[in-house]
């Protein structure tokens, strides 16, 4: 008998599974994916390539021009990414900030957690030394989440664990940065492989690889650090008369 009523019980946590399970994963990083997202997508494209009916010569020929669309389109996006900046929607230093640093894809990411961000109420409920706790309140919920502010550190954290789970702030810790008048995200919350030179750094060849295959790699890894870097330099070069006089003359 005991065991049926395990049983039932286990059958009823696990329906209400979407309600519990993701509470212990929060702190493990995941991309901000909380279903099987990635994996189901993935098979989607393959099968717009690939079918059962092909032999294994014919499965290997069509993968790759899966592989060579795939890098097209990523080459595709790099270019937009370095040659563009997303438009603003409204001004705000921090969003500046963002759409300077962000893919585009992570910058729209940001964007809707600041716009959340903005009609969350707050107030202290704490402080401990440096540390000031804050309840941040979204608009229209009942329930409330902790951010930590450290001055001394210039460290923020928030109960609902979005930054350890995604790493790009949350809506709560953003309301209280432009709360504080902090007009740059914090360098400690900028992961390098959402932003636009996620690609650069060091070029690491295989020991087996050819001279040729050598130099294609440093070609390409300097072609995307020099168009990011112009792309930086054209940005500052604009703002004022000055500064777009001298570059335009070391042209």
């Amino acid at each position: 008998m005991d065991g049926l009523k395990n049983n039932k019980w286990l059958k009823k946590m696990f329906d209400i599974k979407e309600k519990w399970a993701l509470v212990y994963g929060r702190e493990t990083f995941c991309a901000d994916m909380t279903t099987t997202q990635r994996s189901e997508s993935m098979n989607s494209v393959i099968k717009k390539y690939v079918s059962y009916k092909h032999d294994l010569l014919e499965f290997f020929e069509h993968f790759q021009r899966l592989l060579d669309d795939r890098r097209y389109d990523e080459s595709v996006a790099d270019f937009r990414g370095n040659q563009s900046t997303p438009a603003m929607t409204f001004p705000c230093k921090i969003l500046q900030h963002a759409a300077s640093i962000y893919t585009h894809e992570m910058y729209e990411k940001f964007k809707d957690e600041l716009c959340k961000g903005i009609d969350c109420e707050w107030e202290v409920d704490g402080e401990l030394g440096n540390q000031v706790i804050y309840r941040v309140t979204p608009y229209g919920k009942t329930s409330h989440h902790l951010v930590t502010y450290d001055s001394s550190t210039n460290s923020i954290s928030c109960s609902c664990k979005k930054f350890e789970f995604a790493r790009f702030l949350c809506s709560h810790a953003l309301k209280i940065l432009m709360t504080l008048n902090i007009v740059k995200i914090p360098d400690a919350y900028i992961l390098k492989r959402w932003t636009k030179v996620a690609k650069t750094g060091n070029v690491h060849v295989s020991s087996e690889s050819s001279p040729e295959m050598e130099l294609k790699a440093k070609l390409s890894f300097r072609y995307k650090e020099l168009s990011y870097l112009y792309m930086q330099l054209m940005t500052k070069a604009s703002e004022c008369d000055e500064a777009y006089q001298i570059t335009k003359d070391g042209f």
